[in-house]
């Protein structure tokens, strides 16, 4: 159960409802027999809570989380969770500081061969970038987003670096290849959508994405 609530969070993180994602971390969070996939909701909660402006309790969430990871050696959690501490001072206007907590993870990521974990300094770093509006530096991470996240098959991160290049590039004919690419993995999250609520929430953001282009 707590890892279809992480799974359900991320979709709904990725579709840009972060109240959604919350709600359902915090379910996954508050889950007795969680076990990882609650420690791994602790972070994300903590990235989601940052990103809707709550810094404190979001630091509360990333610190049990690498505490979690750190006592029982587990980089998988512990590495995402330092990066994950990047978009507090961030938003507290420390770009440089978050930058090179963010360079610094993804260093130790590449050297321990955990591509997955460059894929989230990709994330952070194209969050990063859209927080201060730096629009091409938030081109060039979604960029990567999307391009590592399909070579990994990570729909979520893929769908996330989408919905960052369509809403801050240019009318193109590459803006509009996206746009197609983000439909059809909406209509593959539909396809797999094992819950009424799921499928509810994600056809309520095709429809989104029909207005928008329009």
């Amino acid at each position: 159960v707590c890892a279809a609530y992480v799974i359900l969070a991320d979709i709904l993180r990725a579709l840009g409802d972060l109240p959604g994602a919350r709600e359902q971390y915090q379910l996954a969070v508050s889950d007795a027999v969680g076990g990882v996939p609650a420690v791994e909701a602790q972070y994300r909660l903590g990235l989601t809570l940052a990103s809707l402006g709550n810094d404190r309790e979001a630091a509360v969430y990333i610190a049990q989380a690498l505490e979690f990871g750190q006592q029982t050696r587990a980089d998988l959690i512990t590495l995402p969770a330092k990066m994950c501490l990047a978009a507090i001072p961030a938003r507290n206007g420390d770009e440089a500081k978050a930058w090179e907590l963010i360079e610094r993870v993804v260093t130790e990521s590449r050297q321990r061969g955990l591509a997955t974990l460059v894929l989230w300094g990709d994330l952070m770093g194209a969050q990063l970038a859209a927080q201060h509006r730096q629009l091409e530096v938030i081109q060039e991470q979604a960029q990567r987003l999307v391009e590592r996240g399909r070579e990994l098959g990570h729909i979520w991160m893929e769908l996330t670096g989408l919905n960052l290049l369509v809403t801050t590039g240019k009318a193109d004919d590459r803006r509009e290849a996206d746009w197609l690419r983000i439909q059809a993995l909406v209509e593959r999250l539909l396809a797999h959508a094992r819950t009424p609520e799921l499928r509810v929430r994600v056809e309520r953001f095709r429809r989104s994405l029909k207005r928008k282009k329009a």
